[in-house]
C-alpha cells in the first residue's frame, strides 16, 4: 500500500496513492519464455538486478522514493529494460521530477516498441500529457563545436546536442566550457515553454600585422647627412655672427684701421656664405631623406601588392628661399 508522499512547489506534485503501480514482472506475453525442457542459464547481472529491484520496490512501499530510484537506476545499469524506465519514471514523478519522469516515459515507449502492451502504453501517453505542461524545454547553442555543456553541476552532453533538454520548472545554471574558456548563465524557465541561451566561447580574432615595409639602407645615410649638415649649418653660422660683430666692434672705432675692417668683413662673408650653402644642403638633404621615409605600400591586387607608392612630395628652391609640398 502506497502512502501520500511531500513534493517541491515547483514540481509536478502526485500524491502516492495517484501513481500508476510499478511494472513488478513482465507482462504477459512481452517475452518469449524458454522452452520447458530447457534449464535457464545463470546470470550473475540478472541476479544483481534483481536483488535491487526488489529494494527500490521495498524502498517505495517505504515512501523512501530517492532510495528507490536510485536502486532501479542500478538495476537498469545492470539489466536494461523498459519495465525499470517505467518504474523510474513512476519514482521521478512521486519525487516530484517532472523533467526525469517525462524523459524516462519517452525512453519507456521508445526501447519498449511492441514489447508495450497497448493499455499500458495508454497510461503511459497519457501521462506525458498531463507532465508537459509542467516541463521545460532548454535549447543550448554554442559556436564551438565540442564544447562542454552542464546544467546544475550535471553534464548533458557535448555541443551541439541532437535534442533539447527537458528541465522543470524554475531557476537553473547552465555551463559551457571549451579551450580554456568558460561561460555561465543562470536562467529561469517556465513549465511547457521552450528557452533559447546562446554562448559564444571562440576565442577573439587575432588582427592580421601591419605591413611594415623593409626600410631603405640609404635612409640612414640621408638622415645622418641631414644632421651633420645641420651641425655644421648652425657652427658657420654661429662663426658669421662673431665676425659680423668683430667688425661692427672695429668700425665703431674712431682709430679704426682700413685693412682690419677689410679682413673682417671679408670673413663675416665668407662664414655668412659658408652658412647659406650648408644651411641649403641640410634642407636638400631633409627633403629626400623624408621623401624615402614616407613611401607606402602600392594599393592594389595581384602583381602590384607589395610594390611601393610613395606620397607626392614637391621641393623646389626659390631666390628667397625654398618651397615644399608633401601630399598624401
Amino acid at each position: 500500500m502506497l502512502v501520500a508522499c511531500l513534493l517541491a512547489p515547483c514540481a509536478h506534485a502526485q500524491t502516492a496513492s495517484e501513481l500508476p503501480p510499478l511494472s513488478e514482472s513482465p507482462e504477459p506475453g512481452a517475452e518469449p519464455e524458454p522452452p520447458p525442457h530447457a534449464p535457464p542459464p545463470v546470470d550473475p547481472r540478472k541476479e544483481d538486478a534483481e536483488q535491487h529491484r526488489l529494494r527500490a520496490i521495498r524502498f517505495y512501499d517505504a515512501r523512501n522514493f530517492s532510495a528507490a530510484r536510485e536502486e532501479f537506476l542500478t538495476a537498469y545499469q545492470l539489466v536494461p529494460s523498459h519495465r525499470l524506465l517505467y518504474n523510474l519514471g513512476v519514482v521521478s514523478m512521486a519525487l516530484g521530477d517532472s523533467a526525469s519522469a517525462y524523459e524516462y516515459f519517452q525512453r519507456c515507449l521508445r526501447d519498449g516498441g511492441e514489447w508495450v502492451p497497448p493499455a499500458r502504453r495508454a497510461e503511459i501517453e497519457a501521462q506525458l500529457r498531463d507532465l508537459v505542461s509542467h516541463v521545460a524545454t532548454l535549447t543550448i547553442r554554442v559556436d564551438v563545436h565540442g564544447a562542454e555543456l552542464s546544467v546544475d553541476g550535471r553534464k548533458i552532453g557535448v555541443a551541439p546536442l541532437t535534442q533539447p533538454v527537458r528541465l522543470n520548472a524554475g531557476t537553473h545554471e547552465v555551463l559551457a566550457r571549451s579551450l580554456g574558456r568558460s561561460s555561465r548563465r543562470q536562467i529561469v524557465v517556465s513549465g511547457g515553454e521552450t528557452t533559447l541561451v546562446g554562448f559564444e566561447l571562440s576565442p577573439p580574432r587575432r588582427r592580421p600585422p601591419a605591413h611594415v615595409s623593409r626600410a631603405n639602407p640609404w635612409l640612414w645615410v640621408g638622415w645622418a647627412s641631414t644632421g651633420l649638415l645641420t651641425a655644421s649649418t648652425v657652427f658657420s653660422g654661429l662663426k658669421a655672427l662673431d665676425a659680423q660683430s668683430d667688425y661692427e666692434a672695429e668700425f665703431g672705432r674712431i682709430d679704426a684701421d682700413r685693412a682690419k675692417l677689410d679682413r673682417l668683413d671679408s670673413r663675416t662673408s665668407r662664414w655668412a656664405l659658408t652658412t647659406d650653402i650648408l644651411g641649403g644642403a641640410a634642407l636638400v638633404s631633409g627633403a629626400v631623406s623624408l621623401y624615402f621615409t614616407l613611401e607606402r605600400p602600392r594599393a592594389g591586387s595581384g602583381a602590384e601588392k607589395g610594390k611601393l607608392r610613395p606620397n607626392r612630395f614637391d621641393f623646389a628652391l626659390a631666390p628667397r628661399g625654398a618651397r615644399a609640398t608633401w601630399a598624401f
